[in-house]
């Protein structure tokens, strides 16, 4: 049976139309498809995108998200994507029917260029290629990035560059390869990167493995000469990011290169390969490579290892490229080298795809050469990977104990079930044709049946209809009101809501919370200020009134949640309601440009370590303002704790925290999930709670004050503080805090829960070598709570708030590129603006430029003496803009004039010879 191309995508677009309809997703019920990185990023930023489209906007630079960031930037990086129309057809009110379209259009691309790089690799024409091709689509690759489609047709592009690999070594052409390489970076840089790594892996194994020679002239000079064309090609995606790397303090990369340690568990990463007809739920929570891929192609790598009629030059290359990959996310100084310097990443499985797609190209190349095996060897192997299953499923951490035996149960029927027809097929002539044809149907059948089975449970991850569409008409109404209620004055708004994680961008406001690209300085100084923070995230809380002035936050969007009812930002007062949302109003804020004394240019966050935040902000107070007065307590620690469930604690002091530590960590068990405290308070001021538990999540906190109950549900925890605000505190008051804690409570590979010493190998002794393998070269993990308070003098603020406010810009006009305003200054000192520092802004005093530098090491200041100035702050990056279109448009010229040159000098070779 010949397969078609069309056949293939056919076949995963209704397989994912049955998903929707099985689950309901819209239209076919109330589920979206719009979670995760999803809804807080990629559509926010096709909405923007829209907006400045439907306005004429420009695409410099943004203030709708974050503290304003490189528009232009964050679309090259995130979504250079055709499919984009497709929103402009739904719009903000049809965003749901926008994510579930594209998905369905999207991923059978996957598959079928797949299926073409298997259809000129190895002239496959049969369903084969549609049942490796279905798997490579929804294995891992599918399951882990549903989050996120914005990555997809990079992927797509990956089996093309690939084949344009084979076409330079074997023909001597270069086109098709440099176009699918530079698409696949422009279509995601976050992916190009590792595409590109996958462009180097797959010509290693295809010259060496090959038996070509590697140092070949006109392979290797070729391939380069192509390599560097595809980066130039996408030199207006690629020019202007490096660009923007030597302009801000936005570049985190090759920093803090880590020492040797061992911090992903291999068993773990390979028992992963089997978890997909259960719950992968357990790997992908803890940010464990995944790399899922069925029962039939992990046999059929085996088998690829004994196959007579591939060389060994092959089977040994192929071998250490997947061994190099396992182990570049289990060892920290390769995963740092591989991510190009991104370390520690929260997405080591980012990159395994490249893993699949050795391990399904090996399986195919088995299938070709399926009648050099014999049925003996096909037992064998299948009997050593049953009882592989049962080590690694065994081995595995962070997995259900109940489902072991399900998992061990249906993976092992699956391989009963291939090796009986494997050995039908291994031997044709004991059949007819007509009956070899039905079992090998029946193969492949049972292949993407159980592909298929593995991934569907992973679309009831889809949320329930999105707040993004539910409450789209309130939140117009709030943001049109933002924009025209304080007139042409810069002020920033901020949301509370259950889910913290939120953006302006989707309705166009000026905000602080965002989930995208950062810069470095500004995670460092927000986290060295009590606030959630990392190189993509920010998450404001409103929590200190000081923070709130400083950075223009003048209103909060409260959603008004029945079952957290008593949350309240501190200092706001409830100044807008509407329906399911509340406007609350700040009065105490400065405008985004004011003065601040002259100390202020020799404070340095370097100075300061995140162990004490209220060091930290008493001395931002006094370089600032010259005011010496503590705003800020010394930090409260835990009066009291109670053993919850199995979880002995005890106090001790560690660089100034107070940390809850197990007694004895070789004990420690998987059942602890609640920790209760008790704080007291010093003073009658408002009172800040933060918690941080490095290694585990706090899934809810609850606090307690003369019997007034709060409820936190905090969504970042599992890279940063919870953060609890308390208001109306009086001297004397105990607080009492229950954080509860994920099931999850992980044991670090060098600690095992008693449920699983009683496996066999616990009696055979693996289980010690494992567990002292594992604490000599695991990156020791700290099983440690680190729980304080402080409050807040705000008659000091008061005092520092009028001292700030008396030399402020005024007569402020704005946009995206440019303020404009008039200041009066009285005393020398330094003009601050609360923007992230780029040398891209420039500044101008009363027309003459003046030279800014990063106050507080994160944001635009410059020294201004006494006297009346007009400042114009006027942000450029056209240049590298341009060079960047520039260099693209002449590669492309030049790609063209050299392919028809060459041509006439007859340098490709004949294809006539077929595949390879």
């Amino acid at each position: 049976m010949k397969i078609r191309l069309l056949f293939v995508y056919l076949v995963c677009f209704f397989a994912i139309l049955f998903s929707y309809f099985r689950l309901g997703v819209y239209p076919f019920g109330n589920l979206s498809v719009l979670f995760a990185d999803q809804e807080i990023t990629f559509y926010p930023f096709i909405q923007e995108f829209n907006t400045r489209l439907s306005d004429v906007k420009n695409f410099y630079f943004s203030f709708n998200g974050g503290f304003g960031y490189d528009f232009y930037f964050n679309l090259i990086f995130m979504m250079v994507d055709p499919f984009i129309i497709i929103h402009q057809l739904f719009g903000l009110k049809g965003i749901t029917e926008t994510a579930a379209v594209t998905l369905l259009l999207k991923a059978p691309l996957i598959a079928v260029t797949f299926a073409y790089f298997l259809l000129k690799r190895f002239n496959c024409k049969n369903i084969v290629i549609l049942a490796l091709s279905i798997t490579y689509c929804f294995s891992s690759l599918f399951i882990c990035f549903r989050w996120c489609d914005a990555f997809w047709l990079s992927w797509a592009m990956i089996p093309l560059v690939a084949v344009g690999i084979n076409n330079i070594i074997n023909y001597n052409k270069f086109k098709l390869y440099v176009i699918a390489l530079s698409f696949a970076i422009i279509f995601s840089v976050n992916i190009g990167i590792f595409v590109c790594l996958f462009s180097i892996l797959y010509y290693i194994s295809e010259i060496i493995g090959d038996n070509k020679l590697f140092f070949n002239k006109n392979y290797l000079f070729t391939y380069a000469i192509s390599s560097f064309a595809a980066l130039l090609l996408a030199g207006f995606i690629l020019i202007p990011g490096v660009i923007l790397v030597n302009y801000s303090v936005y570049s985190h990369l090759g920093q803090n290169i880590p020492t040797f340690s061992y911090f992903h568990s291999l068993p773990r990463m390979l028992s992963g390969m089997l978890y997909g007809v259960n719950d992968f739920r357990t790997i992908y929570s803890n940010s464990s490579p995944s790399i899922y891929i069925g029962i039939l192609p992990i046999l059929f790598s085996l088998l690829f290892f004994i196959n007579k009629n591939i060389s060994r030059k092959r089977k040994i290359c192929l071998g250490l490229i997947q061994l190099f990959l396992l182990l570049s996310c289990s060892i920290s100084i390769l995963s740092w080298g591989i991510n190009l310097g991104r370390f520690p990443n929260g997405l080591p499985h980012r990159y395994m795809f490249i893993f699949n797609f050795f391990i399904i190209m090996m399986a195919a190349e088995t299938f070709i050469n399926f009648n050099y095996l014999k049925t003996k060897v096909i037992t064998i192997i299948s009997s050593i990977l049953t009882g592989v299953i049962f080590l690694l499923l065994l081995l595995a951490q962070n997995i259900n104990p109940e489902l072991v035996n399900t998992i061990i149960a249906v993976n092992l029927a699956l391989i009963i079930s291939y090796t009986i027809i494997l050995r039908i097929i291994s031997s044709p002539e004991r059949t007819s044709d007509r009956e070899y044809k039905c079992v090998f149907f029946l193969l492949c059948g049972l292949m993407i049946l159980e592909i298929y089975k593995s991934a569907f449970p992973f679309f009831s991850g889809f949320n329930r209809a999105s707040y993004v569409v539910n409450d789209y008409s309130e939140m117009k109404l709030i943001s049109e009101h933002l924009n025209t209620a304080d007139g042409t004055d810069f002020y920033r708004a901020d949301s509370v809501l259950k889910n913290k994680i939120f953006t302006g961008r989707l309705y166009n406001y000026k905000t602080i919370s965002t989930f995208q690209i950062t810069y470095s300085s500004l995670t460092n100084t927000l986290q060295k200020m009590g606030e959630v923070a990392s190189i993509n995230i920010i998450s404001y809380s409103a929590t200190n009134p000081l923070l709130n002035a400083l950075f223009a936050v003048k209103y909060i969007i409260k959603k008004n949640d029945a079952s957290n009812p008593n949350v309240l930002p501190q200092y706001f007062d409830e100044y807008l309601k509407l329906h399911n949302y509340s406007l609350l109003k700040n009065e105490k804020v400065l405008p985004v440009g004011f003065m601040l004394h002259k100390m202020a240019s020799d404070f340095s966050v370097t100075n300061y370590s995140l162990s004490n935040t209220t060091h930290y902000l008493n001395d931002l107070v006094k370089y600032s303002t010259n005011i010496e007065k503590q705003m800020f307590s010394d930090l409260i620690f835990p009066s009291k704790i109670k053993d919850q469930y199995l979880l002995t604690a005890k106090f001790e002091e560690t660089n100034g925290y107070i940390s809850v530590t197990p007694e004895n960590k070789n004990k420690l068990v998987c059942d602890a999930s609640k920790i209760k405290f008790e704080f007291v308070a010093k003073e009658a001021n408002p009172a800040t709670i933060i918690l941080n538990l490095p290694n585990y999540q706090i899934i809810a906190l609850v606090t307690q004050i003369n019997n007034r109950v709060f409820r936190y549900f905090p969504n970042l925890s599992s890279i940063a503080p919870v953060v609890a605000n308390l208001k109306d505190v009086k001297k004397g008051d105990v607080i009492s805090v229950e954080a509860f804690i994920n099931d999850d409570l992980v044991n670090n590979g060098s600690i095992v829960s008693d449920k699983y010493k009683t496996s066999i190998l616990y009696f055979l002794g693996v289980y010690d070598v494992l567990a002292k393998f594992s604490k000599k070269y695991r990156q020791p993990k700290e099983d440690t709570l680190y729980a304080y308070m402080y409050q807040t003098d705000y008659k000091i603020f008061e005092e520092v708030y009028d001292k700030l406010n008396q030399q402020t810009l005024t007569n402020i006009s704005y946009d995206d590129t440019r303020i404009n305003g008039d200041i009066a200054v009285k005393e020398d000192g330094v003009l601050f603006f609360s923007i992230p520092f780029d040398k891209r802004w420039h500044l101008y005093a009363n027309g003459e430029k003046i030279s800014t530098f990063a106050v507080l090491d994160t944001f635009i200041g410059a020294q201004l003496k006494e006297g009346n100035y007009k400042i114009n702050l006027v942000y450029n990056q056209s240049i590298s803009v341009y060079i960047g279109i520039a260099v693209s448009i002449f590669t492309l010229i030049a790609i063209f004039v050299a392919d028809r040159y060459l041509k006439k000098r007859n340098f490709y070779r004949n294809e006539g010879g077929g595949a390879i």
